[in-house]
């Protein structure tokens, strides 16, 4: 202890600095005040004797402000180490702060020998566990913390809430199976009915009431898919700051209802509540998400982008104006919005003004060159990139190796093949699965095989990614692939089986791609979608296999879109098949009435036909509809 008496008195040439507290509990607690943890450790460690719990508090709470969490563990051992008998307040700060550094079977432990558990303590651990992305693990806590007779309050709920809420979408590693996302739909609904019943709950324990209480509970049903809840409990609050309405906007986001999302913060406007960042960061989500729409005739879309671009404009004053331009995720957000609103100019002028670019904004700025199929422009963004000593990342790579596919030179990609191995990150399942799609679009199999041998333990996406070149250069070896896929105990998901199934139809292989097909929902339960369903009509059609696929359209589980009986109508053409044309014509006309292509394709099968008059009344019919433009030239098809 004399050390610290001299450290703390004396100065290196031996003067006094003024300062010279004789006892040891004086010196910890003036260490704490001054910050310095580990001296403070240090001299804890020195001392033969406990010190008083408001040392220890002292060095919790040090701990605290200094951020200096691996400590707490070493002031958890020498309270053990000393049998120190906790106090209520020291048991309590104890709790919270080895569950805030991460340290919950400790904190446990120390619960478990408090003779009386506090609401502080059991929040505390609830909360640490919804923090590690362990919500079951915090409402089994709760389940404890009732039966140990003490009741929740609002900081309680808040943290259930959000354990309710952080529900993941995908299984990590592989891509889910139709019976997998049916089990997580059955999960989700089940935290929703978990949600629910903690929201009584709240109401009987007088919370359910409390800003921060609904804030989360905003968040809780719009990540459970129950707008209509969410929108109930935003209604009847009895006061809302601005995290409620960035909350209620971003559940609109969520469930993808952008218009809802942007007039509730145009209200927001109308009532003098200042948007944060967080509020501009969802409402140009949902500006993108407008932008994105696909429903309806080319000039519908074209109409929703022009509109979405100027609202995105108006946002992007706004953010101007609240001095936000320089947040990296508003950034990012402004990037993603141009690009979907196909406004590239405005992008590159987002990044272009940042004064600190960030790898961060220049990813959303690839993703945006990726998107708008601008491999060049990617990879001369990321030579930029390295000119600025910018650290790049794995999401940095995957963008470079979808532009190298694309773009197909093999040069530039085992160029970024090098510097991701360089860089640390070929071991990353999802940087090998596009490396290997980016050598395939390359045509250079033989370096993609090589990539997928690398691979320790492959995932779906890896399989897929090979059989995919394969598939792409019409070589049989993708069905070799495939069945390798399944002799190694890997199951196939719908991606494989559109692969699998484009291959057969390339290759003329009928027979094998029905078994396919059969194979996929009879062996591996998955059901099969519209593109599935597509690429069979494609095979088949090929072949005029029409009592087939009369067959399949009978037993189709949804509606065929429009997709499907053009290439059933094509078929038509090729093998003058006039029954089952008709009756593709009219489903098309009646999904897309105002494209040329169908008509053109129904006169040109009635004039092969010899039915001329039928032609000529389908041409008349296309004139009226579509207009006296030039008809698509089909000769290729």
């Amino acid at each position: 202890m004399l050390h610290f008496k001299a450290t703390i008195g004396e100065n290196e040439n031996g003067t006094h600095t003024g300062i010279t507290p004789t006892d040891e509990q004086e010196v910890i607690a003036y260490l704490c005040e001054k910050g310095q943890v580990t001296d403070a450790l240090n001299a804890l460690f020195c001392m033969e004797t406990a010190p008083s719990d408001a040392i220890y508090l002292s060095l919790l709470k040090a701990c605290n402000k200094n951020k200096a969490f691996p400590q707490v563990n070493c002031v958890y051992e020498h309270l053990v180490q000393h049998n120190v008998v906790l106090s209520f307040s020291l048991g309590d700060y104890l709790v919270m702060m080895l569950a805030k550094c991460g340290s919950l079977k400790n904190a446990f432990k120390i619960l478990r020998r408090l003779p009386r558990r506090s609401v502080f303590s059991w929040t505390a651990i609830i909360s640490s566990y919804v923090d590690s992305g362990q919500g079951q693990e915090a409402l089994a806590m709760y389940k404890c913390m009732l039966e140990d007779g003490v009741c929740p309050d609002n900081y309680t709920f808040v943290s259930l809430f959000r354990a309710c809420g952080d529900i993941p979408d995908l299984v990590h590693g592989k891509r889910l199976h139709e019976e997998a996302r049916r089990r997580n739909l059955l999960g989700n609904l089940f935290d929703l009915r978990k949600g629910k019943k903690l929201h009584l709950e709240a109401e009987r324990h007088g919370v359910a009431s409390d800003l921060f209480v609904c804030n989360t509970l905003i968040s809780m049903y719009g990540k459970c898919r129950d707008i209509n809840e969410a929108e109930d409990v935003f209604r009847n609050m009895q006061e809302h700051n601005v995290v409620s309405w960035s909350v209620m906007i971003s559940a609109y986001v969520e469930q993808g209802q952008a218009e809802k999302a942007l007039k509730l913060y145009r209200q927001m406007l109308e009532e003098d509540i200042n948007p944060d960042q967080r509020t501009f960061l969802f409402t140009l989500q949902a500006c993108a998400l407008l932008a994105k729409r696909e429903e309806g005739s080319i000039m519908d879309r074209r109409l929703i982008k022009a509109m979405s671009l100027e609202i995105g404009q108006a946002l992007h004053a706004d953010v101007r104006v609240k001095g936000f331009s320089s947040n990296s995720f508003i950034s990012s957000a402004l990037l993603s919005m141009y690009g979907k609103c196909n406004a590239l100019v405005e992008a590159e002028d987002v990044i272009s003004v940042l004064h600190e670019r960030n790898i961060i904004t220049w990813n959303a700025l690839l993703s945006v060159y990726i998107e708008h199929d601008m491999g060049e422009k990617a990879l001369r963004s990321y030579k930029q990139m390295l000119k600025e000593c910018m650290t790049v990342d794995d999401v940095t790579f995957l963008s470079l190796l979808q532009a190298c596919g694309e773009i197909g030179f093999i040069e530039i990609c085992q160029h970024i093949h090098f510097d991701i191995v360089s860089a640390g990150y070929d071991e990353i399942l999802p940087v090998g699965a596009t490396l290997i799609h980016a050598y395939g679009n390359s045509a250079s199999m033989k370096d993609a095989q090589s990539v997928f041998d690398g691979i320790l333990k492959p995932h779906i996406p890896s399989w897929n990614a090979c059989i995919s070149g394969y598939a792409g250069e019409g070589s049989p070896a993708s069905i070799d692939m495939f069945e390798e896929m399944k002799l190694s105990d890997f199951e196939p998901d719908e991606v494989t089986f559109i692969l699998i199934l484009s291959a057969c139809s390339h290759c003329g292989l009928i027979g094998q791609g029905i078994d396919y097909f059969l194979l996929m929902y009879r062996d591996y339960g998955l059901n099969p979608d519209l593109r599935h369903y597509g690429i069979m009509a494609n095979l088949l059609g090929r072949a005029g296999n029409f009592r087939n696929i009369e067959s399949m359209l009978g037993k189709m589980h949804m509606q065929a879109n429009s997709n499907i009986w053009l290439c059933l109508l094509g078929a038509c053409r090729t093998h003058g098949n006039i029954e089952l044309a008709k009756q593709a014509f009219d489903q098309v006309v009646r999904l897309q009435a105002k494209h040329a292509i169908p008509y053109v394709l129904m006169s040109n099968i009635y004039a092969n036909a010899g039915m001329e008059n039928c032609a000529l009344e389908v041409e008349k019919c296309r004139e009226k509809i579509c207009g006296k433009e030039d008809c698509p030239d089909l000769d290729e098809n």
